[in-house]
């Protein structure tokens, strides 16, 4: 395994599948999830082909036929230790043919021959188990073997699948020469505990996995990676054996920062309505942190298509009903939804003077600063929109009083001066019409 597989990337994401992913697990990582210790071999074969993306009946038959060959051979040492050590060339012979830092699946090991050290040690636990062998997993920090477990685990022996001369590696010496050559990492011996931790049957699958989740992260594919952190969460959620690992010490964490990843993505590319629904489907396994964050990014991404879209009257009054919600107002903080609130009332007088015309500008206006308080630029409007009264009354007036509909007129003139009551250009028409 490459050490760059296991970190996050926090990043924003060049290209992404248009669908949007699924992100509660698969019945299968529930159902594998209750399954407990000892496993079978055949459990473990179906896990880890699972884990792998193949559920296919054809990479069943040939793991059962890799197990039946080994179970058969006639040359099958009766003592542990040998045993073990016989598992091993065995999948050199047979089946491991070329090493690939990469290669972490199972059926791709069948199909190619190629693997790195997470399938072949996966591999390895599928024989060693059909041929009654006690192993375990381990992982350093960019790498993972096992153990073979002697006298009721007495004495652990490490396999380092990636070799062949990979049995208890400190006393091969050809394992020495060939090791870091082949596959560039350094065989981390057990008295360096630091440097490795033991992981269960289960973990050790699990990798597979992380693996790819961890390449798809790396291609920037978070929503192809979503689905797999889902069924890995579900896949160790009720484990009773337990690493202290820290990659196995909350899965929910690698859930949270692929899904803030896939929606920056999302909202890098305009598809707000994706986001939404990813966010929607993933909020329920979400810690109340990353929820909160996640949700603010959206809720000013919205917002701010809201706001820099607005077209019409309606338009706005949506705007404004978003800015009242009260978690909205919770997320975004007073400061941000008073200035986009202030933004969406200037323009929804504008609209509204071109819509319905002056009067109800004015009206809209008086009752927006009354209830919300100030906002200079509305205050400014607000001057303008009564003066464009002022003037429409002013000119529908002279036109009556011009047509000597006199009664008319200053009937005309008194309702408006009751609007605008220190209405200069009204006052004077008034004047006029009473000398």
């Amino acid at each position: 395994m490459n050490k760059k597989l296991f970190f996050l990337l926090a990043v924003l994401c060049v290209r992404l599948n248009a669908q949007v992913p699924e992100v509660e697990p698969s019945g299968l990582a529930l159902q594998y999830a209750k399954e407990q210790p000892p496993y079978t071999w055949q459990t473990l074969r179906d896990m880890a082909l699972w884990a792998s993306g193949a559920n296919s009946t054809v990479y069943e038959r040939k793991a059962a036929d890799a197990v039946a060959r080994l179970q058969g051979a006639a040359d099958l040492p009766a003592d542990p230790r040998e045993r073990g050590e016989y598992v091993l060339h065995f999948m050199h012979k047979n089946y491991l043919r070329q090493y690939s830092l990469n290669q972490t699946r199972l059926d791709v090991l069948f199909d190619k021959g190629t693997f790195n050290c997470v399938s072949s040690a996966v591999l390895y636990l599928i024989l060693g188990v059909s041929v009654n062998l006690d192993v375990q997993g381990v992982m350093t920090h960019d790498h993972a073997f096992v153990t073979v477990n002697i006298r009721d685990g007495a004495q652990k022996i490490d396999v380092e699948t990636t070799n062949e001369y990979g049995f208890d590696p400190g006393t091969q010496k050809e394992f020495s020469d060939e090791f870091g050559r082949v596959t560039g990492f350094a065989y981390v011996d057990p008295k360096n505990y630091g440097d490795r931790s033991s992981v269960s049957q289960l973990e050790l699958v699990s990798l597979i996995l992380m693996n790819r989740i961890s390449l798809l992260e790396e291609q920037k594919r978070f929503g192809d990676a979503l689905p797999l952190i889902a069924n890995r969460a579900a896949l160790l959620s009720e484990r009773v054996e337990k690493t202290d690992s820290p990659f196995f010490v909350d899965s929910k964490e690698d859930f949270a920062a692929n899904l803030h990843n896939l929606v920056v993505d999302l909202l890098s590319k305009k598809r707000l309505s994706d986001a939404k629904t990813v966010f929607d489907k993933g909020a329920l396994f979400l810690p109340a942190e990353n929820y909160r964050s996640i949700k603010e990014m959206i809720l000013n991404q919205e917002l701010s298509q809201l706001v820099n879209g607005l077209k019409t009257s309606a338009e706005a009054e949506s705007a404004l009903v978003f800015l009242n919600d009260r978690e909205t107002a919770d997320l975004l903080g007073e400061a941000r939804i008073t200035e986009m609130r202030n933004v969406v009332l200037v323009n929804e007088a504008g609209f509204i003077s071109r819509e319905k015309g002056w009067l109800a500008a004015i009206k809209f206006s008086e009752e927006a600063l009354a209830t919300y308080g100030g906002n200079k630029l509305l205050e400014q409007n607000l001057q303008t929109f009564r003066n464009n009264r002022g003037v429409e009354i002013h000119n529908q007036f002279a036109a009556l009083w011009n047509k000597g509909l006199r009664a008319e007129a200053r009937e005309l003139l008194e309702e408006g001066l009751k609007e605008l009551s220190n209405d200069a250009r009204l006052l004077n028409d008034w004047k006029a019409v009473n000398k």
